[in-house]
């Protein structure tokens, strides 16, 4: 690269989504760029510790490990059958490596268990893919962002102060109802993307200038009006978190030497209602190609001279 900037990240949350932010995370590993600070939310904050803290010192390998263990083949007539088929079956009976369902006994109307699933398999995974002393060693500053409850509140773990363990990533995806509340102390905490999915502040108040951050958002706003049930939910979803992610682009305040490219997820299929919970092998592939498009489309303009804070980028 010739452009000598820092470059820093922010990883937005999305769950099933984020197959596009690994895809993104292995093409900046075959470009070789180093990163002063990453953020992420949810499966961002858990596809940066697989990047960071890589337990066998490959971080090319753990995404794609993580994500194929996680990819699951469908048996379908059509593409739309298999993504309603692989959703249903992540939300009622999870994913061995990543939830455990509560099903039977919800059925059984025992109320007390507060969730659907439980995150069980997803710490045993992390502690066998992530060193968690390295990740404490990185030179790169990491951030991990979750919402704190009573009171209810954003908050960000930081590497620079603060151990960053299973926990933490944990407690940053922790979607509510899907899965209890995660305690860090006395202290519990749910999904960071109910208040800040795209955590591009956090790398903006801890990065001196000048810097180019890389904001991957899995949600991009934009499209026709639906006209079915199924394109409306998909939509909704990306109004919720696309126009999040605009108050912060609109409310940011940049130094004059940094440069924020905000690089968002727009399927080359349809998606459905239910993305975010899609992973079939052949969403998880089509969204991890787009995100190896994405990142060297963003590569290539942060070896352009900034004109401009604010770029929107598509993957190429």
């Amino acid at each position: 690269m010739r452009n000598a900037r820092k470059l820093t990240l922010a990883l937005g949350g999305g769950n099933a989504l984020g197959a596009f932010e690994a895809g993104a995370l292995g093409e900046l590993i075959c470009a070789g760029r180093e990163l002063e600070t990453v953020a992420g939310t949810s499966i961002g904050a858990i596809n940066a510790a697989l990047f960071l803290g890589a337990r066998d010192g490959d971080p090319e390998r753990a995404l794609k490990r993580f994500w194929e263990e996680l990819a699951q083949d469908v048996f379908a007539f059509s593409r739309d059958e298999q993504i309603t088929r692989a959703s249903a079956s992540a939300l009622l009976f999870g994913r061995p490596t990543v939830s455990r369902s509560h099903i039977g006994s919800l059925l059984g109307r025992v109320e007390s268990l507060g969730a659907m699933q439980d995150q069980g398999p997803l710490t045993s995974t992390l502690e066998r893919l992530v060193d968690f002393d390295k990740l404490a060693q990185s030179k790169t500053r990491f951030i991990v962002c979750a919402v704190a409850l009573d009171p209810d509140e954003p908050v960000t773990f930081d590497s620079a102060s603060t151990p960053i363990s299973v926990f933490h990533l944990l407690a940053s995806a922790a979607i509510p109802v899907l899965f209890p509340p995660v305690f860090i102390g006395e202290r519990a905490h749910v999904d960071g993307g109910v208040a800040l999915n795209l955590p591009i502040e956090p790398v903006l108040a801890s990065t001196r200038a000048p810097f180019d951050c890389i904001a991957l958002d899995p949600f991009a706003l934009g499209g026709k009006a639906p006209t079915s049930l199924g394109a409306a939910g998909e939509r909704i979803q990306n109004l919720i978190f696309g126009m999040q992610s605009e108050r912060i682009l609109r409310d940011m305040k940049l130094h004059r030497d940094c440069r924020v490219l905000h690089v968002t997820y727009r399927p080359p299929q349809p998606e459905s209602v239910a993305k975010a919970f899609d992973y079939s092998r052949e969403s998880i592939r089509m969204r991890w190609k787009a995100g190896e498009d994405a990142m060297r489309h963003a590569l290539r303009r942060c070896e352009e001279k900034p004109k401009e804070n604010l770029l929107r980028l598509e993957q190429a």
